[in-house]
Order: structure tokens, then sequence, then C-alpha cells
């Protein structure tokens, strides 16, 4: 009877924990307002939900799709987004068995948490964008590996606080490694004073551009309304979706169409890039990109070290590229480099070490 009893528990453990395979199904075009909820049955094929363990599939074919991810969820592979038009909203974390993520484009709006060894496998034109915080589970030992693709750290998309001045910690403490393909920061953006015309409503932090030409954005800019009343004092630029789709820091006081004014800003970016930045392939691009020579941006590499001596890497933009580049800051450099293994582009660069 014990056994009995312990096969029949142990049956319910795998029926309860064992992955399965989940696809979205909502493709309507939306707006942040009106996002898309995780766990709305009807989103999802046969009304299963992404759960925990989950191999997630969001297949968004159509431009401007709003999705509220669930932070509480942490799917095993994660995100099939074959569109770079899927806006995906809100934290998450995937599970700590996940091996090997295929990401293949759309925008994370909020903080990804990485475990310890995950791969990132992306296989579309444009990339993951991640507009949000990378981090990970298991501190100075975490890793995160990109075999192909582009990966893109979007930085010119939000922002935590006011204030021109930022540091960021690009994928914790740990170490990354790129085999071929690009990796791209955007870093923030600076702009003049603008004053646009923006549609909102009481209780919402978003905001939609209804009138006049498109102006800079920056992110962690203050925001302030003509007329007294619409806006709390000490409102900032938090999210950029497009030109005219936008998130403040904190809902609006009142409903109707507002003269919004974004204050100057230049930005002072300093970003480190992991701990370890590991090189382990033959077509390795990094890329720092900004907009006006007046920002300032720095990506520091504490270590920046190869597997074997055909590791190859280009910094900094190439000749057809409109783009900025930021500075590379590099204080050490290790592993068996070979002759002619790191060819600078258009790009700034300082040895420091």
């Amino acid at each position: 009877m014990k056994t009995i009893l312990s096969l029949i528990v142990a049956l319910q453990a795998v029926s309860v924990f064992a992955a399965k395979d989940v696809k979205w199904t909502n493709y309507a075009v939306n707006t942040p307002d009106t996002a898309y909820d995780w766990n709305t049955p009807g989103n999802w094929k046969d009304e299963i939900i992404g759960a925990d363990n989950d191999t997630v599939n969001i297949w968004i074919y159509s431009e401007g799709v709003y999705v509220k991810l669930d932070p509480n969820v942490s799917p095993r592979y994660m995100l099939h987004t074959s569109s770079a038009h899927a806006f995906l909203l809100g934290d998450i974390t995937l599970s700590e068995t996940t091996e090997r993520a295929y990401i293949t484009g759309g925008y994370f709006y909020g903080d990804v948490t990485f475990p310890d060894g995950l791969k990132i496998d992306q296989y579309i034109s444009g990339g993951v964008k991640f507009c949000g915080r990378v981090l990970h589970c298991s501190g100075s030992n975490a890793r995160v590996i990109m075999p192909n693709g582009s990966i893109n750290f979007c930085y010119n998309r939000f922002a935590r606080e006011t204030g021109e001045q930022r540091t960021e910690n690009v994928c914790g403490q740990g170490y990354v490694a790129a085999g071929n393909g690009t990796v791209r920061i955007y870093v923030p953006e600076g702009a003049d004073a603008a004053t646009g015309r923006w549609r909102l409503t009481e209780g919402s932090p978003y905001a939609y551009r209804v009138s006049g030409t498109a102006h800079g954005l920056a992110v962690g800019t203050t925001v302030t309304a003509a007329n007294d009343g619409v806006l709390s004092s000490g409102t900032f630029l938090k999210h950029v979706f497009t030109d005219s789709t936008i998130e403040l820091s904190s809902p609006a006081l009142a409903s109707g169409e507002a003269d919004l004014s974004f204050a100057a800003f230049t930005p002072d970016f300093t970003a480190q890039f992991a701990n370890v930045f590991r090189v382990q392939g033959a077509g390795v691009k990094f890329k720092a990109v900004k907009k006006r020579n007046e920002d300032k941006a720095r990506i520091v590499f504490n270590e920046l070290t190869c597997t074997y001596n055909l590791s190859l890497i280009t910094m900094g933009q190439e000749e057809d590229e409109t783009d900025i580049p930021g500075t590379f800051v590099i204080k050490k450099v290790t592993g068996g480099w070979k002759d002619n293994s790191m060819a600078l582009a258009n790009c700034v660069m300082e040895l420091d070490g």
C-alpha cells in the first residue's frame, strides 16, 4: 500500500509540474491601455494559459500588439515573438530549469531575469529588444550566452527615475559570451525642449500624440502640462513605445487633450557590461549607439576575453551607419587573441588598466 501511495504522489507531481507547449492566439492591434492580459484564457489556444516551466509561443504578426506579462509565471522556454512590433509589458523571470531561450524579436518593457547558463538563440532580423534591465538569478556565477543573431539593449526606451546622469549594469555581475552576431546598446537619447499635444486618460500613465510633428522623446526628462491639475509634480518620461505612444511615471489627473512640455535633456550615461565579456566566435560585432554628439555614453568592460584564437570582434559603427558611436572603455584584456582579432570601426576607445 505504501508503494502504491508513493507512486500516486509521484504521478501527481509529474502532472502538476510537467512542462507543456502553449500558444498565444490574440493578434489584434491594441494600445498599452488595453494590453491583453496573460491570465485571460481567451488569449490562448484551447484556453490553456502559459504557466511555470512551459514553452510559451507568442507568434504576433501585427504591428502594435501589447501583451501584459504575469511576473509570477516563470516559463521554461520564452519567447517566440515573431514580430519586432510585439510590446511585452512587465517583469518576467525565466525558470531555473531553462537552458535555452529562443527569443526571436519583440520589445520587452520590464526587467528580464535569467537563470545561470541561459543561452539566447535568436534568428529573426531586428532581434530581441530589451527595454528594461536584464538581470540574473545566480549572482556572480551567472552566464548569458548569445550564439547567433542580434541582441539589443535599449536604454533609450526606458528610465526608472528622472535625471541626466545614469549608470546601468548590463547582465549583472556574471559573464556574457557572444558567438556570431551583433550586440547593440542604444544609450539614452538627448533632446531639445519641446511641446506637443497629447491625449490623456485620468488614472492612466499612457499618453498618445494627437497632432503636430513628432519631437524628440528623451526618457528621464521631466514632463509638465500647460494647465494645472493635469499631471503630478515631478512626472517624467518613463517609457517610449513609438514616437506617438509613451508612458509617464505617474497617471494623469484628468482626461482629454493637453499640451505637454518635455524639458531639454542631455544624458550622461555609463553602462558596465557584465563582469566578463567573452568572444567565442569569428563574427561578433559590438555597437554603442547615440543620436547626438553632445550626449555622453561610456560602455565599460571590466574584462574582454576570447575562447580560442580565431575569435574576432568588431567594435563600433560601420561606414554606412549614421548613428554616432559611444565610447568603449576596456579595463583588462585576457585570452588567446591572435593578431588583428579586434577590428575598430567608427568608435572611441579608452584603455583603462
